[in-house]
């Protein structure tokens, strides 16, 4: 089995198994409101995998990238995190036992966009109903 690598602050990381993906999907970041209030919202995306929870529903990961406040609403993070991720599932599902690290290096260059690559973090499991 082959997983992508998602790096965390303090060197920390998670592993996430490419067989099970099944999904991948990126949302904008979130504008302030009011203006400069602070309270805008990081862009994520979330890795669905074919995991069933012990109540029937579907596993994801929510993947967020950026400073926890103060965030701007973002224009293309949506398409950058999404490539990021499926390029790193096609890179580990090439060789059995590969890790391969998501490089979202590409989401400097997001108009709006206030964090670093080292603002990613991995929040708990999300579950989607069946």
């Amino acid at each position: 089995m082959s997983y992508i690598k998602l790096k965390k602050a303090n060197n920390a990381f998670d592993l996430i198994p490419v067989d099970n993906i099944v999904y991948v999907i990126g949302t904008e970041g979130g504008a302030e409101s009011p203006a400069a209030a602070g309270n805008g919202t990081a862009p994520f995306v979330q890795i669905v995998q074919g995991t069933i929870s012990s109540d029937s529903k579907l596993l994801a990961n929510k993947v967020i990238i950026g400073p926890a406040t103060g965030v701007t609403a973002t224009t293309t993070a949506k398409a950058v995190m999404q490539d990021a991720v499926n390029d790193a599932i096609v890179k580990a599902a090439q060789a059995e036992g590969l890790v391969v690290e998501v490089d979202f290096g590409a989401i400097l260059n997001v108009a709006n966009f206030t964090g670093t690559t080292s603002d990613v973090t991995s929040a708990a499991p999300i579950e989607y109903e069946m």
